[in-house]
């Protein structure tokens, strides 16, 4: 798919978690730091991405393979790590990348995205005199796309808008805290704590009100928490519109995938096909109006970019959904969407998609695991899309790190997904 602008895409991944949090350094190299390869997968061919560190140039030639980037040494900019963490101030210190960027991005025709819009984007943006795709810049700089991904802030403006939300209540510090949570635990079994500014499920804790009493000072340090009750969710659905300034666009509805607590993947759309009678009671046209109806706010505000909301089914009740939080960031939906609209063109969302993150991995280098997977065949078929023009098949997505690598499947049906899934898991993990 062409292009009519080039996009500087700045992977700033680190920006979804507070800084100042106790946990920061933990969750930034146990879960962020593994996402930076998977960018590639939202290129058109001619834009750039910047990254923190150098990536798998086995990995980078199988993305250019499949929809045209370009040399990695074309495409991707490297940059180091500063005190700060952040990847905007590691562009501005790094000459070598800043004089990369002010040489092949300075034509008219570019603009700066980013995982997710923040003041430190703003200024380098002012600095490379590259202008924002997306929000305008006062907006970002005066708080909005941080209000937006405030769970609290998103909770009041869904009740605002007569959005279902889980009840609760918030606190602002560690006596706040404390005593709400043992006024919570009279009352209810299981309680969920959601920390306002984490991104990614990292600043949740759940349990008996008087096990988390102990475990709040290694938790808690500073900022909002909300507290809520812990509700018997059968499925979590995740709504995806991309805010323009022409308007919204619904790209449609994900059912989560978690395992062991924590959330590990998708499949699209919410009812596969094949699918469909499983899931024939859960209400999620009311997911699509409520979703459309919070973007419109959205869009009215100033906001501009993807808008991904989180959904909770609870059991008994699943033609009333809740929205639990905004993702105003460039998500795992995004990005897999954003990779079957470029490589399978307009028909991409009659595919059924299924994304896993973070699968438990054997082979140590992405060479070793492409190489086992293009062994790999289902009912004489190759599974492994390894060039364009194929029409259904398995993508690696990002390749094996710290043991983990991650993979999207794109195929007709439920049926179709599940017995490549279970067929390449197995070579994967490891396991006989």
């Amino acid at each position: 798919m062409a292009n009519s602008t080039h996009k500087l895409l700045v992977a700033n991944v680190e920006e979804a978690l507070p800084r100042d949090d106790l946990l920061f350094s933990y969750y930034y190299g146990e879960k962020s730091a593994g996402m930076f390869a998977r960018f590639l997968a939202e290129l058109h061919p001619g834009d750039m991405l910047v990254v923190p560190w150098p990536l798998d140039a086995g990995f980078c030639g199988y993305m250019d393979r499949l929809i045209g980037l370009g040399g990695a040494s074309d495409y991707v900019v490297d940059t180091g790590i500063t005190d700060s963490c952040l990847l905007a101030d590691a562009v501005l210190v790094n000459d070598r990348a800043m004089g990369i960027l002010r040489e092949r991005c300075q034509a008219p025709d570019w603009r700066i995205e980013a995982f997710i819009e923040t003041p430190s984007i703003v200024k380098l943006a002012d600095v490379l005199g590259i202008p924002l795709r997306g929000t305008a810049a006062g907006l970002v700089k005066s708080g909005l796309i941080d209000s937006l991904n405030d769970k609290l802030y998103f909770k009041k403006m869904a009740e605002a808008a007569g959005i279902p939300v889980v009840p609760g209540h918030a606190a602002h510090n560690a006596a706040e805290l404390s005593a709400e949570l043992f006024g919570w635990g009279l009352n209810f079994d299981r309680v969920m704590l959601r920390k306002t500014k984490y991104a990614g499920g990292a600043g949740n804790l759940a349990g008996p009100a008087r096990l988390l009493q102990a475990q709040i000072k290694d938790w808690y340090n500073s900022g909002t928490v909300m507290i809520e009750p812990f509700l018997n969710i059968t499925e979590v659905a995740g709504s995806l519109v991309r805010i323009s300034d022409e308007g919204t666009e619904f790209l449609g509805i994900d059912r989560q995938i978690f395992e062991k607590g924590g959330w590990c993947g998708f499949t699209a759309p919410f009812r596969t096909p094949g699918a469909e009678d499983k899931y024939r009671e859960f209400n999620v046209e009311a997911v699509r109006e409520g979703a459309l109806r919070l973007a419109a706010i959205a869009h009215k505000s100033g906001a501009r970019g993807l808008m991904n909301l989180d959904w909770a089914f609870v059991a008994g009740k699943h033609g009333l959904p809740l929205v639990l939080e905004c993702n105003f960031r460039r998500n795992g939906f995004g990005y897999v969407a954003e990779f079957a609209r470029s490589y399978f063109g307009e028909g991409w969302n009659k595919l059924a998609l299924y994304c896993r993150e973070s699968v438990p991995c054997v082979f140590s280098d992405f060479k070793r695991l492409s190489l086992r997977l293009s062994e790999v065949k289902w009912r004489g078929e190759e599974v492994l899309i390894d060039g364009p023009g194929a029409e259904r098949g398995l993508v690696i997505t990002n390749p094996p790190r710290a043991g983990k690598a991650s993979l999207a499947i794109f195929g007709p049906d439920q049926h179709y997904i599940s017995e490549i899934w279970e067929t390449v898991s197995p070579i994967i993990k490891g396991k006989p």
